[in-house]
């Protein structure tokens, strides 16, 4: 866990996407499983339990870490080699098009 006082800006920027598209995406599940009125009936108890929701997201990923930059994500389309990855690219992706280097 990284502390508090080294975070940076760019940190916190990820943390605010994160939580925003957390955001998005509950509110989508939601619309895409009670779709019509049924949405609608639930959503003041999904307006109430969100808050707690993303606040949880939140901790998630500051204990866990998923707000410093390790990973780079690198599109290669129709390319079988690791790019500039290196020998650091994982070798799990290969022939998707999508390589996950170490950084």
């Amino acid at each position: 866990m990284t502390p508090l006082s080294s975070l940076t800006s760019r940190n916190l920027l990820i943390a605010v996407h994160d939580a925003l598209a957390t955001t998005l995406a509950v509110f989508a599940s939601f619309y895409l499983r009670f779709e019509g009125d049924a949405f609608f009936d639930r959503l003041p108890l999904l307006l109430r339990i969100l808050p707690y929701f993303i606040a949880f997201s939140v901790v998630v990923c500051y204990v866990f870490n998923l707000t410093t930059t390790k990973w780079r994500f690198i599109f290669v389309a129709g390319r079988a080699e690791y790019s500039s990855c290196g020998d650091r690219a994982d070798p799990r992706a290969l022939g998707a098009g999508l390589y996950f280097c170490r950084a």
